[in-house]
Formats: C-alpha cells, sequence, structure tokens
C-alpha cells in the first residue's frame, strides 16, 4: 500500500512510468521517497527511472535503499548488479551479482552469472570468472546466452590457454555466423597470444549477448 502523503506524486509517476517518460517521472518520484521514505516501491521506481535515463550514479543509492528496505524481491538487486556493473565497480558487481545467483534458485536471471564472471575476469580472479562461465553454459538449457562461448574462449585467453580458448571462438562463431563482432573474433583468433586483453566490460549490451526471442 502507498503511505497517505505519497500518494498524490505516486499516481503522478505511475503515469509517466507507463508512458515510459523516465525524466519526467523524476521528480514525483523523488517527492514520493522524500515523503514516505520507507516505501520500497519508491525507491526501486526511482532506481528504474535512474537507469533508464543512463544515470548510474544517480539509480545506485535509490536501489541500495530499496534492497535495505525488502531484501526479498530480486529484480532491485539484479538491477544494482548492472548498475554498479555500468559503473564498473568490479568488487561491487561481483557481490552483488554474487548474492542474485544464490538467491535465484530457479535460474531466472543467467545473466548474473555472465556479470558476475566479467567483473571477476576485471579482477583478474580468472579461475572465479572461468568456475561462473561454465556453470551458466552448464544452466543456459535453451542457449539463450550464445555470448557465452566467445566469453568463455576470451577467459581462456586471458588464461594463456591459447588452444582451447580458439577452439571456443571458434565454436562460437560456427554457431553464429552472422555475429556482428564475426571479422573481430575471427581476428583475435589469428593473432591469440599476441593481442591486447580482450574488454569485456561492454558484453552485457552486446547485441549478441542474448539470442533472439522467437
Amino acid at each position: 500500500s502507498v503511505p497517505h502523503g505519497a500518494s498524490r506524486p505516486w499516481s503522478q509517476a505511475l503515469k509517466y512510468i507507463e508512458a515510459r517518460d523516465w525524466p519526467a517521472a523524476e521528480a514525483p518520484l523523488r517527492a514520493v521517497v522524500q515523503a514516505a521514505p520507507k516505501f520500497a516501491a519508491g525507491w526501486v521506481a526511482l532506481g528504474t527511472s535512474c537507469q533508464n535515463q543512463h544515470k548510474a550514479a544517480e539509480a545506485r543509492p535509490a536501489l541500495e535503499r530499496a534492497i535495505e528496505l525488502d531484501p526479498k524481491p530480486l529484480p532491485p538487486l539484479y538491477m544494482l548488479a548492472n548498475v554498479v556493473y555500468e559503473l564498473k565497480d568490479w568488487e561491487a558487481a561481483a557481490k552483488t551479482s554474487q548474492a542474485l545467483i544464490q538467491s535465484d534458485a530457479r535460474h531466472v536471471y543467467l545473466e548474473a552469472y555472465v556479470l558476475n564472471a566479467i567483473a571477476r575476469y576485471e579482477m583478474r580472479d580468472l579461475d572465479g570468472a572461468l568456475d561462473r562461465i561454465h556453470e551458466v553454459m552448464r544452466l543456459d538449457k535453451r542457449q539463450d546466452l550464445p555470448r557465452a562461448e566467445y566469453i568463455l574462449g576470451t577467459i581462456e585467453e586471458a588464461r594463456q590457454e591459447y588452444e582451447s580458448a580458439a577452439a571456443h571462438m571458434r565454436e562460437y562463431l560456427a554457431k553464429n555466423p552472422h555475429a556482428k563482432d564475426a571479422a573481430e573474433v575471427r581476428d583475435r583468433i589469428a593473432n591469440l597470444g599476441h593481442a591486447k586483453a580482450a574488454d569485456l566490460s561492454t558484453e552485457l549490451s552486446s547485441p549478441d549477448l542474448r539470442a533472439p526471442a522467437a
């Protein structure tokens, strides 16, 4: 239930949210959390509004407050993991995505494993990154995340396991011949051991991460 003092700006904010007008929604949502600072849904909505405006630094405290007030729902935890990832706070990204993995008994948020793997990769915890990417590939029965194969190859490249890295990158190309970066991946295979370390920080926003919906 919406606290009485916040009902008017909340109703106003909902109209903007339904219209996906995130900049317009932000002001009434700030009024909501000011009037009702313990209203978790208000903080979630404010974090969502900021995140959709690519204002990660402002979304973070709102989502952290929402989780502090109500730690059970998983969507705010997933959003927070993405926000700290966007901020390149790799330690927080690894910690938040790990908390989501442990809470997500039904494995709804498979991207959390990819996020965790990349955060560990960026922190040079290559063993941990390898474990996570193997886990998601095992759990991804429908192969919704084809990009995981390439990420696995990249992690193995960083571990100087070039033969295995090349095999996984070739497998990725075989399964996804029309990938937007196919030429770059072929070039990477040709220069294994000589190219600079791959930047995986943009992988979550890659159009090739998720398979197209049927």
